[in-house]
């Protein structure tokens, strides 16, 4: 057990340095957002409508861009290398099955949790007469946008593609920004009472994880 554990921590300390820079500057943020800005019930990743109609959604959430940006690159690509690590106690090496996939769902899942967690109790803390509901179903919603570009990042490292994963995510998470009905619809709108961000997030996690599916499932193994 301890040799295990032994070959994990160096199997994940050789990239510490750079995850601590990411950590370093999503904190830096923080301190910013909460010290500068009017204090708020919605979450400080959960992006913002801009009050200026000459103001363009982007220039106003800054703020929400860091805290996407440092969740995709806090994994450092680690959790697709997981992904990918093949099956060696067989004479002919062959993938993972379906059980390693909803492993490392689980892991990603878990690692969104987190990474939010962190900044909704530093919210809960310096945020005294936060509206409790808004912090969080702004939260929940910001999870599982981070939760989606991970899955679409994930997809692209899949087809050999790593970097197109990231510029795939900028795009996606800029298009909602920058399209304002857009924005407002998804962060305001409804459907059948459900908040609209609800069933999109749902399907897009539904959708990404059958491709995820498909492009492990045609892995090639080196």
């Amino acid at each position: 057990m301890m040799y295990t554990l032994r070959r994990v921590w160096q199997r994940y300390r050789a990239r510490n340095g750079i995850r601590l820079l990411v950590v370093l500057i999503l904190g830096m943020a923080s301190v910013q957002f909460y010290t500068r800005m009017r204090p708020s019930s919605v979450f400080l990743g959960m992006y913002r409508l801009s009050d200026d109609p000459t103001t363009p959604n982007l220039l106003v959430n800054v703020y929400a861009i860091v805290f996407m940006a440092c969740g995709l690159a806090l994994p450092l690509e680690q959790f697709s290398e997981y992904l990918c690590v093949p099956e060696y106690l067989v004479y002919i090496r062959q993938r993972r099955g379906l059980v390693h996939l909803l492993r490392y769902l689980t892991i990603v899942v878990v690692y969104c949790c987190l990474f939010t967690g962190v900044q909704v109790a530093v919210a809960w803390c310096l945020v005294p007469d936060r509206d409790t509901g808004v912090l969080l179903s702004s939260a929940i919603c910001s999870a599982g946008m981070l939760l989606v570009l991970i899955l679409l990042c994930n997809a692209a490292y899949l087809m050999g593609r790593g970097s197109w994963g990231y510029m795939l995510s900028t795009v996606l998470y800029a298009l909602v920004l920058s399209i304002n009905p857009v924005a407002h619809w998804f962060a305001h709108g409804t459907i059948t009472g459900v908040p609209a961000w609800v069933p999109v997030l749902v399907c897009l996690c539904a959708l990404l994880c059958v491709v995820n599916l498909h492009l492990f499932n045609h892995l090639e193994i080196q």
